[in-house]
């Protein structure tokens, strides 16, 4: 293995970034026909990783924490992994059962519940890449598409799996996942490794500060209550900084994802601007069940660069 020099080290990056940026293979999925608004399941509706970019700034390697939005309705306890998907994309696309988490991953530290650590400088993740690098390192020409890449920003695709036990529900449900003996999602995230610059900054993740019921904020004390069949308009309140300029000096684009545990949702997403640019209505219908009980609701926002992040409430159905 050559020395490490400050020239050397971004190339052996981009080595890592080459291995694992083709990699396209989607979360899994279910095959039933619920909505996919409806939690009924183990489910992870986000992924948010903090900060939002890796950057790179005079040679210093950038570090991040992924945490997933795992639920399971019954309240079951939940666990998770992270790992960095690492194979070989010199023949195309990855198989469709690509084991990552698992022996085609790296497997990160655990920070908290339901997340990891990825650090770009752990020499473990480094040593773990090297049979997946090219002859000559990766993207050869240092001085240029080196550069042009990292300058552009190169995707790193990181694996998920979140394990529940089966049997939560007071029915008896839901199934372990066919297969294994519980409730099982595997699926995949990713973020941008590029160079600092200063007329594109740090993106930031989006952050909601409410979710309006029929103009009211739903208190984060569970104390909301709505009558049964009751018909309500529901509504992302983002914090005042939630959108970015971009480095095009337009605004982010920001899009709403809507999930609930009983009731009906009458679209799973919404967006603030319209394919035209024109602001655009957010609010989402949702009908309260025809039996009292307590709800959990979740709007995920995404600003379309990445950056995510959500916002849980429950509301108590009352006859």
């Amino acid at each position: 293995m050559r020395a490490h020099t400050h020239s050397s080290r971004p190339r052996g990056l981009l080595a890592i970034a080459a291995a694992l940026g083709a990699i396209a293979a989607g979360a899994a999925c279910s095959s039933d026909f619920v909505k996919q608004s409806q939690i009924e399941q183990l489910r992870v509706l986000g992924v948010q990783a903090d900060p939002a970019e890796l950057i790179l700034d005079g040679g210093t390697l950038p570090k991040t924490t992924f945490t997933a939005l795992a639920v399971e309705p019954s309240g079951a306890p939940i666990t998770t992994q992270f790992a960095v998907c690492l194979i070989d994309t010199a023949s195309g696309l990855p198989p469709a059962n690509l084991d990552c988490p698992g022996d085609a991953g790296y497997t990160l530290p655990d920070a908290g519940a339901y997340g990891a650590t990825l650090d770009l400088a752990d020499p473990k993740l480094q040593a773990a890449a090297l049979p997946f690098f090219t002859a000559d390192g990766g993207p050869s020409n240092v001085d240029g598409g080196l550069q042009a890449a990292l300058a552009q920003g190169v995707p790193l695709v990181v694996g998920f799996l979140a394990l529940a036990p089966p049997g939560g529900n007071p029915d008896g449900g839901p199934p372990a996942t066919t297969g294994y003996a519980t409730q099982r999602l595997q699926g995949i995230a990713t973020i941008t490794l590029r160079t600092r610059d200063d007329k594109n900054p740090l993106n930031h993740n989006p952050a909601l500060h409410a979710i309006s019921l029929d103009g009211v904020a739903i208190a984060a004390d569970g104390s909301t209550t709505v009558k049964v069949n009751h018909v309500a308009k529901l509504e992302p309140v983002p914090e005042s900084d939630a959108k970015e300029e971009t480095p095009d000096a337009g605004l982010e684009k920001l899009t709403y994802s809507f999930f609930a545990t009983a009731g009906d949702l009458d679209a799973l997403r919404t967006t603030d601007t319209t394919a035209t640019g024109q602001a655009a209505d957010t609010s989402n219908q949702w009908t309260a069940p025809a039996t009292p009980q307590t709800v959990q609701l979740w709007i995920v926002v995404r600003d379309g660069r990445n950056g995510t992040g959500w916002i849980t409430r429950s509301v108590t159905v009352v006859p």
